[in-house]
């Protein structure tokens, strides 16, 4: 899809600091993070709704390895997945590390944006690389 942001991340037309990548998949850091590691993961190809994506299964083992990556990176106490659709119309899933230190409920505050900067969040995607095996 053309207008599509995440399509045009795909197409390496819009930057993104990328944590992940494989033939059909592919994870990056949000850019306006929720929590510390924030991370998106998402279909190389455009589907509107997380349920159509395939192979699902691959999908969902993809955002939980991420997500047990994101434990050992950052200490984090659980892990939030959440699938909401409708901030972009491409299916994603979010990959929200918590820590007690985040001081919120069992439901992100989607109206919260942690303010990083571009080397924070540089390293954050080099730490969740490594704990990836991907550097």
């Amino acid at each position: 899809m053309k207008q599509c942001p995440f399509c045009q991340i795909v197409n390496k037309q819009i930057p993104a600091l990328t944590v992940y990548e494989d033939r059909d998949f592919m994870a990056f850091l949000d850019i306006y993070p929720k929590v510390y590691g924030h991370t998106l993961v998402i279909p190389k190809k455009h589907y509107r709704w997380v349920y159509d994506v395939k192979p699902y299964t691959k999908y969902w083992q993809l955002a939980r390895q991420i997500g047990l990556a994101a434990l050992r990176a950052f200490n984090a106490r659980w892990i939030s997945f959440m699938t909401v659709g409708e901030e972009v119309p491409h299916a994603h899933i979010h990959v929200l590390p918590r820590t007690e230190a985040d001081h919120q409920p069992a439901v992100v505050n989607f109206s919260k944006i942690v303010k990083l900067s571009r080397n924070q969040l540089k390293a954050i995607a080099i730490r969740l690389k490594q704990e990836m095996g991907g550097v």
